[in-house]
């Protein structure tokens, strides 16, 4: 049941901690929104639940509207990518253990640096469109001398060749 929220009589003590929203299936969608800027027409996207993690500066009225949609949230630190924090959230609140991360080349290239990787599921199409500046499918935006990968290497697992000249590889993430 979703606590009706009424935010004129708000208690900044009770917003600004980590909320479960509707939970109508098994399948969610977990969003990086660190500064708070989607808005959601609904508590769902495609029929999943959405849990929004978010840095701590969001608004007290993006956190309301939030939860007046009945949608999950919780939050990463003050920059709104504290992983650990994200992660330990996820599992002690929603009872989540593994995760299926299908980022942007940025967000994968945090959860690389992290650690936090342990398998690496690619699917290659045979088309090239040789853009530059394009992210990558991880793409790590620390300093020059920092290195995302330090210490991981990648491990085969398996290669399947699938329609139209699609391939599947898949590896596991392992320390060296």
């Amino acid at each position: 049941m979703v606590e009706i929220f009424d935010y004129k009589n708000y208690s900044p003590a009770k917003i600004c901690k980590t909320f479960v929203g509707k939970r109508e299936t098994k399948k969610t969608c977990i969003i990086f929104d660190a500064k708070g800027k989607i808005i959601y027409p609904d508590d769902n996207i495609n029929g999943d639940n959405v849990i929004a993690i978010l840095g701590e500066q969001v608004s007290d009225e993006y956190l309301f509207l939030l939860r007046e949609k009945g949608i999950s949230y919780l939050f990463a630190g003050a920059d709104g990518y504290d992983l650990n924090k994200a992660l330990e959230t996820l599992k002690v609140e929603f009872g989540y253990e593994k995760l299926l991360l299908d980022g942007g080349g940025v967000l994968n290239g945090k959860f690389l640096k992290a650690g936090l990787i342990d398998e690496l599921s690619l699917l290659i199409y045979p088309g090239v469109d040789g853009l530059s500046g394009v992210s990558s499918i991880i793409e790590y935006k620390g300093e020059s001398d920092e290195f995302p990968a330090k210490g991981q290497a990648l491990e085969l697992l398996s290669v399947k060749q699938l329609r139209d000249g699609i391939v599947w590889l898949r590896y596991r993430l392992r320390n060296i």
